[in-house]
């Protein structure tokens, strides 16, 4: 595990760059869900406090990484990557640290969050797992986000929309204006 981190550090913005267009799923998808799965047999009455000093770029490739399991799963029609997305989000940290940006990890609950809806999984029950690995600030925010108000969970309220394509399911960003007509309530 600690050569992926270390591979993690090193990674440019080019890199991160291909990884995004790169096809799902990927050598790196596949290194990432291994890691995931040792992360997860963390007890659940453990923290994961995960420091490696990781860049903004490492902490965007376990961003992306989070939504690909998103997108994998419903292709796949395997729920147990959502929680492995989490688990990305949570090692990426959800804890406030300086000059970090945690509202891109929103975006990707969102997608999650949407892909459980899909899968007919209880996002409840998946966040609340996901945070009891994670400290009190990622937990709360894990734990919460199910619950936010008139659809501020959804991934349309973060500007995607899900879409089969020839390759299989993927979260496309869209129009905010066509996403709110799709989305409206009557």
């Amino acid at each position: 595990m600690t050569g992926l981190w270390e591979r993690l550090a090193s990674v440019d913005q080019g890199q991160l760059t291909a990884y995004v267009a790169s096809d799902i799923p990927s050598q790196l998808d596949h290194d990432l869900r291994e890691t995931m799965a040792e992360l997860a047999l963390v007890p659940d009455h453990g923290e994961l406090w995960i420091d490696h000093g990781l860049s903004d770029v490492s902490i965007g490739v376990l961003q992306v990484f989070a939504q690909r399991m998103a997108e994998l799963a419903v292709r796949e029609r395997d729920a147990s990557l959502l929680f492995v997305g989490l688990l990305a989000l949570v090692a990426g940290g959800l804890e406030p640290a300086p000059d970090v940006d945690r509202r891109y990890a929103l975006t990707r609950m969102a997608l999650i969050y949407g892909s459980a809806l899909t899968l007919r999984v209880d996002p409840r029950d998946l966040f609340d797992r996901a945070g009891r690995v994670a400290g009190p600030h990622g937990r709360n925010l894990l734990s919460s986000f199910p619950d936010r108000p008139g659809g501020a969970n959804m991934p349309w309220a973060f500007g995607f929309r899900g879409e089969q394509g020839p390759a299989g399911f993927r979260y496309v960003e869209a129009p905010m204006t066509d996403l709110l007509k799709e989305n409206a309530q009557p």
